[in-house]
This record gives C-alpha cells, structure tokens and sequence, in this order.
C-alpha cells in the first residue's frame, strides 16, 4: 500500500504496539495502551471531556488485532500464549495472527499442537496459505524460511 494512502493513514494512527511477557498480567499491556490514549486526549479540552463523560468499558480496552509473530517454537509456553491472547482480544471483533516459522528446536507435532490447544481455549482455528521465503542465510535450512501463519478468532463472532 501506498504510505501517503489517505485510508492507511487514518488506520495507523490507530495501532499500538507494546511489548508484553507472555502470561504475565494483562494489566501492563492496558496501561501502555492507556497511556498513548491518554496522551492524544490531552491534546484537547474537548477530547478530556469526552473521555470523562464516556469512560471505557473493558471491551473498550481489548485489540481488534493482535500478532505474535515467530512465538510458537517454543510449544511449553503454548499455554501462556494462548491465555494471554485470550484476555486481550476482543471477543467479537478481534483476531490473532501467529505467523511462524518450525525451527527444528522441537518435533514439528508439537509446534503445531497449538492448534488443538488453541481449540481447547475455545478459538476457531484456520490455517492460512504458507508463505516460502528465501532463507536469510546459507546454511539456513529452507523449512526454517516457510512462513506458516495461524488465524485465531472467538468463536462467537460470526
């Protein structure tokens, strides 16, 4: 997309981006995201007195987006991930994208049973189109640079 594009621009002032240890409460993650808010409605009166008289509901507070990319080698902290990606995403519009590659750290079957775990979180899964890309070094193997991505969604949106 073009970078002067009217529409990506009125999209990226949106995105947030905070670093977050999986696991750990959701309340660090709120507070970064509070703060950059609180920044922009302090730019003007009126947008302070918006936010006093319309204060935010928790859903208010969850990502409509959410990516964790490259964070499923490691399968012991599947469960982490999940619960996190799970009290952070909204439940009725939100989606996680988890882009990864296998690094042959651990069997595949175990990287790819976060689908079935994703599942049992009550998700809905879909496996996206892998993408191959060109391997960043030469003795990188070529499965290392297959870029397979994992959409998740509540499963109460339609």
């Amino acid at each position: 997309p073009d970078k002067h594009d009217p529409n990506v621009l009125h999209f990226a002032k949106h995105v947030k981006v905070c670093p977050y240890d999986w696991g750990s409460s959701i309340e660090s993650i709120l507070e970064c995201t509070a703060a950059e808010e609180n920044i922009r409605t302090t730019i003007t009166s009126q947008k302070t007195q918006q936010k006093q008289q319309c204060p935010s509901t928790p859903s208010d507070e969850l990502f409509d987006v959410i990516v964790a990319a490259d964070c499923c080698y490691m399968p012991e902290y599947h469960p982490m991930l999940l619960e996190s990606i799970h009290r952070l995403l909204h439940p009725s519009r939100g989606v996680a994208l988890l882009p990864f590659a296998l690094h042959s750290n651990t069997a595949d079957e175990r990287v790819w049973g976060i689908l079935n775990a994703a599942r049992d979180f009550g998700f809905r899964v879909e496996v996206l189109e892998a993408q191959q890309l060109t391997p960043q070094a030469s003795h990188m193997d070529s499965k290392r640079a297959l870029v397979h991505t994992v959409r998740l969604t509540h499963h109460d949106q339609e």
